[in-house]
């Protein structure tokens, strides 16, 4: 069975629930009291991301996030989907925006007859704990430029089920790595646009560059 070649994308799909969350350290440009919408592309080799998310900077320190993910690779007949979400806190440190950030996912992908006869889900639940850091400047009237960063600890199980002439079997593999976010994002006090990269430590792993598109409501601008 391929574990490894599934693994790369998957996590692709995990990793977006940093990307779904209100708060310059975060990498939405959200101020205290706004909700964003957020939609998204990412691009890594052999899949791309196509991610929606909603997220709420709570007034007080406190914001939340929520994603649905669907995935497509190149050597998978069958599309991956994903359901992320993150929680932060932001730390009264003035004149920069800086939170610790929890975030949780989960992922499957379903592909029949991965090998001749061998049908095969693989599915993965991920965690991360970072320390996100941004800042908001404004860049003219009601126009801004949103600057974050987030180094992250990850965690994340895979399983494998396979099923060959009625018999089933499953595989599954823990493991620990390190990842960073790096992004900008330029605005108004309505919608903003912006880009960003992911790099980790996982082996064999690429570069995933990613673009978005999110609308602000609500709040004060």
């Amino acid at each position: 069975m391929r574990a490894k070649p599934f693994l790369t994308a998957l996590l692709f799909i995990g990793l977006s629930a940093q990307q779904v969350f209100a708060q310059a350290c975060g990498g939405t440009p959200a101020l205290e009291g706004q909700n964003a919408v957020d939609g998204q592309v990412g691009f890594t080799e052999g899949a791309v991301l196509y991610g929606a998310g909603i997220t709420a900077n709570l007034r007080g320190p406190f914001s939340i996030g929520l994603g649905y993910s669907i995935g497509t690779y190149s050597d998978i007949d069958n599309v991956g989907h994903g359901f992320s979400g993150a929680v932060g806190y932001e730390l009264p440190v003035p004149n920069f925006s800086i939170c610790p950030i929890v975030s949780a996912g989960y992922f499957q992908v379903t592909e029949p007859d991965i090998e001749p006869g061998i049908d095969a889900t693989v599915s993965e639940l991920a965690g991360s704990f970072g320390l996100g850091l941004g800042t908001r400047i404004e860049a003219g009237p009601n126009l801004f430029v949103t600057l974050t960063g987030e180094p992250y600890f990850m965690r994340y199980r895979t399983r494998v089920e396979a099923t060959q002439g009625g018999v089933s079997g499953s595989i599954t593999e823990s493991q620990n790595d390190f990842g960073v976010d790096l992004g900008f994002s330029l605005g108004t006090g309505a919608f903003y646009a912006g880009a960003g990269v992911t790099l980790t430590t996982i082996e064999n792993s690429e570069p995933i560059f990613s673009i978005n598109l999110g609308f602000l409501i609500g709040g004060k601008r």
